[in-house]
């Protein structure tokens, strides 16, 4: 599990989910319901903030999927 500081100083766990739960799925959580920043989650993550953006954003307009919506808000009750 990694920690980074939100924008508040307030520490956030990054690595939080099932090793099952895809990437994307990671760094939406880690950034929506945790509030992190991109950049945050990216160093934590080892990737580009721009990557991690890409992956907010695919899953933000897959939301209107209720299977997806579902999917992500179960998995955001998993987080701490």
């Amino acid at each position: 599990m990694k920690l980074d500081r939100n924008m508040a100083g307030d520490m956030v766990t990054i690595d939080i989910l099932p090793d099952w739960v895809p990437e994307p799925a990671h760094n939406y959580l880690a950034h929506v319901t945790k509030g992190a920043s991109l950049r945050a989650v990216a160093k934590a993550r080892g990737t580009h903030a721009s990557t991690v953006l890409r992956h907010v954003r695919q899953l933000e307009n897959r939301r209107d999927d209720p299977l997806i919506d579902e999917a992500l808000t179960t998995l955001s009750r998993l987080t701490p």
